[in-house]
């Protein structure tokens, strides 16, 4: 009787101390398998773990504590098959988007299924060796923990009440455990943990990407800027009626002109890269507004992606600095009416169109445009076999699309347009092969890697095509008596080649031992150009923040504006744009450290901004 009882002693720790290596184990090689998938090489892995230490145990920690809430669900082989699972998606998706889009998974990429959906088809995604490896780990491992088997208390009625019990409490010990770690300022400052807002990647790659994800949800809340409240609101908004006031244009009577906005996708002048020569002008309508209107540099907030957030800053006059840093606001803010240029445009009198050629779901802009007192929503279910380039509906059939929307408006009423287009043509990823031979424009260059020329014919091609689009959609309007605006500039740059900024080094547009800031300014600068059929005006905007931008034209064309609109016309005075924590001079010169006159005017920025979209409105007459 003393052997047996020796005996189950033995064996009962012999189970708790093969179920405690699991719970250990496990979640050590799902917590390698996403480090591994993400560096691609297993020594340079372990060695990253060896010097990241901290902040890989942090990330270990919380994948263990997923574990053991999953085993209260069920059996070890289900919840090494839901770890792993959750585990390799996050690996699998942040490798590809650092990939494409060069920067990581974050937090509100959640909200982002339907974009996701969209993408995928368009993207050339092979596995690599390390996630075929990690997978084949992962099916191991589920075939083994599959055989192991818990000893189920008698009652089925104990069996929910303990497991119930247990998840409670490794729920509250997770939540407790990602408070006093990740959420702690303190505690991070110690363990020298922090994130670079504006480069992810950096953060990813100095915390992990597990540890990073988490850190990143903290971006999530909106913090109160400091000294918000309603008295001092009154102070800044009655400083600027009386600094706008000074500088009020008194014209009798204001043209109300029609309006059309072309934000053209991935769009940026590739005749800028040194060293490469085409044969024939490649963007030749630009060139020439360029050259006999009104043009300058878009100082965009995002680079390779995140089209919405260019928009959302062109349409309020708001800034991306200001917000949670890759936060997306047509996904996480504007969820209820909201002040646009469309809105005020519309309570004076235009009709207000919004036109993108692809997903109406696309970053929810199908309710956000809504809130942001769109009349009407032209999406890619609305054109009718359209006329596809590389696989997209092209800029030529948006072209045409904005011309039978501007007539059937005409036919209606006697309203002036205001349209705001966003094409699709040129999105990434870019390859060759989605034109035919004959199609592609002919340039010559020196040392370039297959894999940047291959991606530089695709881009290129495609710009000449939405250069054409221009064209057409500016011979329209000079031929009609109407006043007419069209300005045109693109969203953000992109990535060829091997989805690094190889293009840029290669060509020298990088050049040699290039600082943080040369890239944070010249990898962000789109063209604009303004052309109008009823003055002859002449001017160069320089480097401008997309913020800037409506601003600025309707400064210049003397149109009807709100207060807020003639105050970012009065920044520009001081600061000319302000993304990414670069700050650009009254000049357009970037630098990381705003002056003392740039952090009071980026001060009240701030507050208007959390004003209207977070808080209680008190400026609201600076939007009428």
């Amino acid at each position: 009787m003393k052997n047996n009882l020796i005996n189950n002693i033995q064996n009962k720790h012999k189970t708790i101390f093969i179920y405690l290596c699991l719970i250990l184990f496990v979640p050590l090689l799902f917590s390698l398998s996403i480090q591994f998938i993400q560096f691609e090489n297993i020594a340079y892995t372990v060695n990253w773990i060896l010097d990241h230490r901290i902040p890989f145990f942090m990330g270990y920690i919380l994948i263990v504590l997923l574990y053991l809430a999953l085993l209260c669900i069920g059996s070890f082989g289900f919840a090494t098959a839901s770890t792993g699972a959750i585990s390799f998606v996050l690996a699998i998706i942040n490798y590809y988007k650092c990939k494409f889009r060069n920067e990581p998974f974050l937090p509100w990429d959640l909200t982002s299924s339907s974009e996701l959906k969209q993408i995928i088809p368009q993207l050339k995604i092979e596995p690599t060796l390390a996630i075929i490896f990690c997978i084949l780990v992962y099916l191991t491992l589920i075939y083994f923990t599959r055989k192991i088997k818990i000893k189920k208390p008698p009652s089925l009625k104990i069996r929910i009440i303990v497991r119930t019990a247990a998840f409670f409490v490794i729920l509250f010990i997770g939540l407790k455990y990602i408070n006093i770690t990740f959420f702690n300022d303190a505690f991070l400052n110690n363990l020298n943990i922090s994130i670079n807002n504006w480069e992810q990647a950096e953060t990813y790659n100095n915390n992990g990407v597990v540890s990073a994800f988490v850190l990143n949800s903290a971006n999530l809340a909106i913090n109160v800027p400091d000294s918000y409240s309603k008295q001092k609101m009154t102070e800044i908004n009655n400083d600027i009626k009386e600094l706008t006031s000074k500088n009020n244009k008194n014209n009798i009577k204001k043209i109300k002109p029609n309006i059309i906005i072309i934000m053209s996708e991935g769009f940026w002048d590739v005749t800028n890269l040194p060293g490469i020569n085409f044969e024939n002008e490649l963007l030749p309508t630009i060139k020439h507004l360029q050259d006999n209107y009104i043009s300058g540099y878009n100082f965009s907030p995002k680079f390779g992606g995140g089209t919405s957030n260019v928009e959302f800053e062109a349409l309020t006059g708001f800034a991306n600095q200001f917000l949670p840093p890759n936060s997306v606001p047509y996904e996480q803010y504007i969820l209820e009416p909201s002040f646009s240029i469309a809105k005020y445009l519309k309570n004076n009198g235009y009709s207000t169109l919004a036109i993108h050629s692809n997903n109406r779901e696309f970053w929810n802009r199908n309710n956000a445009y809504k809130n942001l007192y769109f009349d009407n929503f032209i999406a890619a279910d609305n054109f009718e076999n359209p006329e596809l380039k590389r696989g997209l509906i092209s800029d030529m059939e948006v072209s045409q699309k904005i011309i039978s929307e501007f007539e059937k408006n005409r036919s209606k009423n006697d309203k002036p347009l205001f349209n705001y287009t966003v094409t699709m043509q040129n999105h990434m990823a870019y390859s060759s092969d989605k034109w035919n031979e004959s199609e592609i424009v002919k340039f010559r260059s020196n040392n370039l890697s297959n894999s940047v020329v291959d991606g530089l014919k695709d881009l290129a091609t495609g710009l000449n095509y939405s250069d054409k689009a221009l064209k057409y959609l500016i011979d329209y309007f000079e031929k009609i008596g109407e006043p007419t605006i069209i300005v045109f500039f693109g969203d953000h740059m992109n990535l060829l080649g091997d989805y690094t900024e190889q293009v840029f080094e290669e060509t020298g547009y990088l050049k040699k031992g290039y600082t943080d800031l040369d890239k944070d300014f010249n990898l962000y600068r789109t063209p604009i150009v303004v052309w109008n059929n009823y003055t002859e005006f002449k001017c160069e905007l320089g480097n401008i923040s997309t913020f800037q931008l409506l601003p600025t034209v309707m400064d210049i064309f003397d149109l009807d504006m709100p207060m807020y609109y003639k105050y970012l016309n009065e920044i520009k005075n001081v600061s000319k744009g302000y993304a990414r924590s670069v700050v650009l001079d009254e000049l357009g010169n970037p630098s990381y450290n705003l002056n003392n006159n740039q952090k009071e005017i980026y001060n009240k920025f701030n507050m208007i901004q959390y004003d209207q979209m977070f808080g209680n409105q008190y400026s609201s007459d600076l939007f009428e």
